[in-house]
């Protein structure tokens, strides 16, 4: 990276809750970046474990971080309370369990300072242990984008750039009258699409600096509940957003309702009065969309494929498409 005459604040933001065995590694990824200035927000968010106090024991040696003790309030809750409390001209968001290579910072940041992008994101590397992180060798794609054209390529749910908030370096002024939506899940759906629209443009990379982490304690990856039926309704508000400030992103947005209404379709099996009326609303977006997604080329080949099976019918779609991903998580 050319290294410019002033490099801007970057605050990062890192919920916590209940991380302990991931914590450590999480703050010193970012305790070991390249870039500065640089501010660390540790969000405790009511852990009954040891991570609040890991979190102070690092604060106590690096005065770079500040940590934050609150109640249990959620993911957006946390990431919140760190808006509200940080100083950056840019943010980054980090989840606790999760960690960053040591060029994160500097790789985002140039590609703003080169660009003059609001954001700027970059890939990510699945892992279960960060030993086992290999070299990256594959091919690189990168570019820069209009807030709407990233708009629409996270809605037909492309690689990259994509709707988290986790592989990417934000300027804080895009959250001026935007938060994470607090008590509901999928907050990363609801809230990065508004960013994107209020972008004049984004820089991204395909590069993946940014390091995921996959455990069996993943929201996303635990059983489905009640409060997953939420994706449906946020991709509904999706839709309709999409509709009066950004019509030319309807297609890309009825992808995202017709990968929801799957979801639910598939997912929600369960047998209470609720669990019966999201379906009934899926199932409708389904018969409706069909046909209009069916002749969009861009649209996801896992919902063309079930778009096909929908004609057949609820029931026996979901029999084949159980039956072909047996053994699947």
């Amino acid at each position: 990276m050319e290294k410019s005459a002033f490099n801007p604040l970057i605050s990062v933001i890192i919920p916590v809750y209940n991380g302990e065995s991931y914590l450590i590694e999480c703050i010193e990824s970012i305790q070991r970046q390249t870039y500065a200035p640089l501010e660390i927000i540790l969000v405790d968010d009511g852990s009954t474990d040891g991570s609040g106090k890991l979190c102070d024991k690092c604060a106590s040696i690096d005065s770079r971080i500040q940590v934050i003790h609150q109640n249990n309030q959620g993911l957006s809750g946390a990431r919140n309370r760190g808006l509200r409390q940080c100083s950056g001209e840019y943010i980054a968001f980090v989840d606790g369990d999760d960690a960053v290579s040591e060029d994160y910072l500097e790789f985002l940041w140039a590609q703003i300072h080169l660009t003059g992008a609001d954001i700027s994101c970059c890939g990510f590397h699945r892992f279960h242990r960060l030993s086992e992180i290999p070299p990256w060798q594959g091919k690189t794609r990168s570019g820069i984008l209009s807030g709407e054209e990233a708009l629409r390529l996270a809605l037909y749910q492309k690689e990259i750039p994509d709707y988290s908030a986790w592989n990417k370096l934000f300027k804080r002024d895009l959250f001026k009258t935007i938060r994470f939506p607090e008590g509901r899940l999928f907050e990363d759906l609801g809230t990065v699409i508004y960013l994107m629209h209020h972008c004049s443009r984004i820089a991204y990379s395909t590069v993946p600096k940014y390091y995921y982490r996959q455990h069996s304690e993943s929201i996303l990856r635990s059983s489905f509940s009640e409060k997953k039926l939420e994706l449906l309704d946020i991709a509904e508000e999706i839709l309709n957003f999409v509709r009066q400030k950004s019509p030319s992103a309807e297609k890309a947005a009825i992808n995202t309702l017709i990968s929801a209404s799957f979801t639910i379709i598939l997912k929600a099996t369960g047998s209470s009065t609720l669990y019966r009326e999201y379906r009934k609303r899926a199932w409708g977006h389904i018969k409706r969309f069909r046909w209009e997604g069916l002749g969009d080329f861009r649209i996801r080949g896992r919902n063309r494929a079930a778009l096909l099976l929908s004609f057949l019918g609820e029931t026996m779609l979901m029999r084949i498409w159980n039956w072909g991903h047996r053994g699947h998580t």
